[in-house]
């Protein structure tokens, strides 16, 4: 039989700002973080929230129908992607991402989407967040810790062994960092707004590698980069680009690496169609609402750029547990 024909599933689109709200209040008062402590009812937990009981036992149930925690006999507990991610004593913390990820650039972007599909890019003024010193990265390299640790300790692997490494638009300095603490004699250098790398350098000093995390303030298009790179890293910064910028992005790295040395362009890749993995289709919107040209690329748009930047061919890695992917290219 065929499916019945509802309206379910444009009301579960629209009404997807409500289970943000859900989200954000349940870090807001550390809700995870109370039950992985042991208050499991919902008077338990509003004593440690500070917060109704009323008000807490609707928040729990929000979260249970999300599917980020189980209830039994009127007792709450953590999933284990909860107590992963969100219970704010481990390691593997994601919840401070929602400064970025709810932050004033992506909700007012996403507020005026209507004006940058007729404009065909962001109506956040004439360069959305590309503009020069824009404080969302500061706010991102902050706030994105948790979520890009994993990824830049893949990638690190990835690599292997390298001697001198340059981070482009670094951010949070952690695919540098990490390639630091794998390789003990690596030089890295971090390229980005002053602003964005005072947190860097910062995270460089909590990991022990700051001596050898060496700072490049600046507009990544107009600073020079130095050569004889093993590895480039450009991580989340092709796709905020157009397609003409990201091949003068690419060029430069091209030029700054040694013969076989390797860019490293971790992004959201979907497939051809660009309907699928769905996260990597959906990015596409968000660049959109905050970039004047940036785009989720296809791995067949990334050979075209690459091959047209110098480099000969561009091997696509999946980066497990994310919806990221990793591409490396050869010189």
């Amino acid at each position: 039989m065929s499916s019945p024909v509802t309206p379910l599933r444009f009301f579960d689109a629209v009404n997807g700002y409500q289970r943000t709200a859900v989200v954000k209040a349940a870090l807001d008062l550390d809700v995870f973080s109370h039950i992985a402590g042991g208050s499991e009812t919902a008077r338990e937990i509003a004593g440690g929230c500070d917060a109704s009981e009323r008000g807490v036992r609707v928040l729990c149930d929000a979260l249970t129908v999300l599917g980020m925690l189980e209830k039994q006999e009127g007792r709450y507990r953590l999933t284990a992607d909860s107590a992963l991610f969100l219970d704010r004593g481990s390691p593997s913390y994601i919840g401070a991402s929602v400064e970025y990820l709810c932050g004033q650039m992506q909700t007012e972007g996403f507020a005026q989407f209507t004006e940058a599909v007729r404009r065909g890019g962001t109506a956040l003024g004439s360069e959305g967040c590309l503009a020069p010193d824009h404080p969302a990265w500061a706010h991102f390299a902050r706030s994105m810790t948790g979520v890009m640790r994993p990824l830049a300790e893949f990638v690190a692997a990835e690599a292997g062994p390298v001697q001198r490494v340059l981070d482009v638009a670094c951010g949070h300095g952690l695919y540098a960092i990490a390639l630091a603490e794998a390789n003990e004699s690596a030089e890295v250098y971090a390229l980005d707004w002053p602003h964005v790398l005072d947190v860097a350098q910062r995270h460089a000093r909590q990991a022990g590698v700051a001596s050898r995390f060496h700072l490049i303030p600046g507009n990544a298009f107009t600073t020079a980069f130095g050569a004889g790179y093993d590895v480039i890293v450009l991580a989340n910064f092709l796709h905020c680009l157009d397609s003409g910028a990201a091949v003068q992005m690419a060029r430069m790295c091209h030029a700054a690496l040694k013969p076989g040395g390797r860019l490293l362009v971790v992004a959201f890749v979907p497939d051809a169609a660009r309907t699928r993995p769905s996260a990597s289709a959906w990015f596409a919107t968000v660049m959109l609402a905050t970039t004047p040209g940036g785009d989720a690329y296809t791995k067949g748009e990334y050979d075209a750029m690459l091959a047209g930047a110098g480099f000969p061919s561009c091997r696509l890695v999946e980066i497990p547990g994310s919806a990221e992917h990793l591409l490396i290219a050869t010189k």
